[in-house]
């Protein structure tokens, strides 16, 4: 009885790929039921313009122009180690906390002096400070924007310091942390 069975399974398993197969013709291959979304390639393409690149998701970018900004040396600065990032990275303009009412700016002294205290001032940090700041207080865009704004009519279009570094909102609004760590590297 138990052959029996066996039997008829391996009947039923031919049977069906028989079939299965018998649906199509010659030079036909089966096709999936979901068809594969194309994948994207996750690297940005250069544009013409050498200070933009093309990311396939969040479009044009500013690229860093190594050069473009009057970098400190980082060997003799306030940092007690070699700085991998510019000093944007590792601060928050206070124009930025004008942005905070009574109890976020209490908040924001607390939070600052602890974030410090746990990446060692900067030198164990994984995302930029200023990125940081963004996503705890809920800052939107048109907030930040504003302040950039008023940092740029303040510095008018005199040579770039790496100290008064205005914050690049286009770059921190991706939340990316590659594009960001790329973008503000120090060289």
């Amino acid at each position: 009885m138990k052959k029996h069975y066996i039997m008829l399974t391996i009947l039923l398993c031919f049977c069906y790929l028989f079939y299965g197969c018998s649906n199509l013709t010659a030079n036909e291959t089966p096709s999936p039921s979901i068809s594969p979304t194309p994948l994207i390639d996750p690297s940005p393409t250069p544009s013409t313009n050498p200070a933009v690149t093309i990311h396939p998701v969040y479009g044009e970018l500013p690229v860093y122009q190594p050069g473009s900004i009057i970098l400190d040396d980082r060997n003799n600065d306030e940092y007690n180690f070699e700085r991998k990032y510019r000093k944007a990275y590792y601060t928050i303009v206070g124009k930025f906390w004008g942005l905070l009412d009574e109890e976020e700016l209490e908040d924001f002294y607390e939070w600052a002096e602890d974030s410090s205290e746990e990446t060692n001032y900067g030198e164990h940090m994984d995302e930029m400070h200023l990125v940081s700041f963004v996503k705890r207080y809920n800052i939107t865009r048109e907030e930040f924007d504003s302040v950039v704004e008023k940092l740029i009519e303040e510095d008018g279009d005199s040579v770039v310091y790496e100290e008064y570094e205005v914050p690049n909102a286009d770059i921190i609004y991706t939340f990316d942390n590659e594009i960001i760590n790329e973008y503000y590297r120090y060289e």
